[in-house]
């Protein structure tokens, strides 16, 4: 079935819109640069740079996506402002491409997370042994290139208390934003052709988004509660600069739920749509806040090195 939908899809404050799109892709193309000059840096100063790789991939994935939006996003826009058809199948690639992206964003944010749980072990290694006497110290290596110590005779099991537990976590997070992905994509997919189905699916994908970031700050309140005092100053920082990132993301995913609310009823627009909607929903309560954590995520990148 073809929807006319020359009628219905008109653009509101098309200008503003068009504002809005070009700050977001000139910033995000300035966080792609700043990430790879800070990732450039730390790899001239450690030998072991795999999880950096993937982390460096991941959120320059998410960021591709960002600035693909919103070329896509003015692209359209032009064609409205030329009095072209619209096209529904634009605007849907649209919304998918930021979907995707937030799956990217959920991968960094949680492995910073994860890999903050597993840097407990080391701070309460170091005060148990700060507090043995010096005799009972067989070994203690420093190692200058990882920033990391390792007792020699300390048992597995003592070096791996929440080792496990981080792996269990960061799989959960990225299991349910999987998910919540492939039912925001067939949502989109099948919008055209039955919306009913495509609200229920989108309406479940935001929740499921909103549940996962809930999670986050589940574990970052649970880092905060048992260790942030046994830590060092460096996990303070970073559970702090986390957990203001999560919920930066809390109200982008919040945005998000509202919005599916409505669907992708491209017959009947709501003013929480983006583009067709109305431009401070998307500019205050999702784009500003992605920009804010990404920020953040920016600065605990940084200090990757340092907290080794």
């Amino acid at each position: 079935m073809t929807l006319d939908l020359t009628t219905s899809l008109q653009i509101k404050n098309y200008g503003t819109w068009r504002v809005v799109e070009i700050i977001q892709r000139v910033i995000f193309t300035v966080l792609l640069f700043s990430f790879v000059s800070v990732s450039l840096f730390h790899m001239r100063k450690m030998k072991k740079v795999k999880k950096l790789v993937i982390f460096l991939i991941s959120i320059c994935l998410y960021i591709s996506f960002k600035i693909d939006e919103s070329l896509l996003s003015l692209i359209l826009l032009s064609n409205y402002n030329d009095g072209k058809k619209p096209e529904p199948h634009l605007f849907i690639s649209i919304y998918i491409l930021d979907t995707i992206g937030l799956r990217f964003f959920f991968y960094c944010i949680s492995t910073l997370t994860t890999r903050l749980l597993k840097r407990q072990d080391h701070s309460q290694l170091v005060t148990k042994v700060n507090r043995l006497n010096v005799n009972t110290v067989r070994a203690f290596y420093y190692d200058e290139t990882m920033r990391s110590e390792t007792k020699v005779n300390s048992t597995p099991k003592e070096d791996s208390k929440n080792k496990q537990l981080s792996v269990i976590l960061f799989w959960i997070i990225a299991s349910i934003s999987i998910i919540a992905t492939f039912l925001n994509i067939i949502g989109s997919c099948v919008a055209l052709n039955n919306q009913v189905t495509s609200t229920c699916l989108l309406q479940v994908s935001s929740v499921l988004f909103l549940i996962d970031i809930i999670v986050v700050i589940l574990i970052l309140f649970y880092i905060m509660i048992n260790f942030i005092s046994k830590g060092s100053s460096e996990s303070r920082t970073s559970t702090i600069l986390l957990m203001i990132t999560s919920f930066s993301i809390l109200i982008k995913c919040s945005n998000f739920v509202i919005s599916s609310w409505g669907g992708l009823d491209l017959e009947n627009l709501n003013k929480y749509m983006f583009l067709y909607g109305d431009y401070v929903y998307y500019t205050y309560s999702a784009l500003m806040p992605e920009i804010f954590g990404t920020i953040l995520i920016l600065v605990e990148y940084s200090r990757w090195y340092n907290c080794c």
